[in-house]
């Protein structure tokens, strides 16, 4: 992320813990970038839609969801409120306010899916390419894009993309 040379970082997530524990690490080693901090629900589309009005966001990386697999068995309307319809609010609004490019961080589980985590993070993905197709035939400037990650093991066969290598998608 360091070689994207941000001059502005926001980071929004709901769980204010995790977030505050990321605030403090970058105030260690991101000297210079004004790093902002906010408590949102992406499925709550009029919270998102101020905060992209606010700052008018050139890089999205969305990887907000809701991971946990046996939760979602039991919580399926959760998961399709946050994995779905928080997707939906996200892109959309990337595309809106013309974000230069919009990353959905996805799951393995999305190639087939097996459990509600998995369908719901499908769902999320045809959503991704499906309006870029819209976003294209309309001229809009934002490019979407879905990369999977997933469980690795130690002796792994596959050849997978480290974070660092997925943010460089985006230059």
């Amino acid at each position: 992320m360091r070689e994207l040379n941000p001059g502005q970082l926001i980071l929004v997530d709901q769980a204010e813990s995790p977030l505050y524990d990321v605030q403090l690490e970058l105030s260690d080693h991101w000297e210079g970038v004004d790093v902002r901090v906010l408590v949102a629900d992406i499925a709550n589309r009029s919270r998102m839609e101020s905060i992209f009005g606010q700052y008018m966001p050139q890089l999205v990386f969305h990887a907000a969801a809701y991971k946990d697999i046996s939760m979602l068995d039991e919580y399926p309307d959760e998961a399709v409120r946050t994995n779905v319809a928080g997707t939906k609010n996200v892109v959309d609004l990337s595309v809106k306010y013309r974000a230069v490019k919009c990353m959905m961080i996805s799951t393995d589980c999305a190639s087939v899916p097996l459990h509600v985590m998995g369908y719901s993070k499908r769902l999320a993905e045809m959503y991704v390419q499906g309006m870029s197709c819209v976003a294209t035939s309309e001229n809009s400037c934002t490019k979407l894009m879905v990369a999977r990650f997933g469980n690795v093991y130690p002796h792994d066969p596959r050849s997978l993309m480290t974070m660092p290598e997925a943010c460089q998608l985006l230059l």
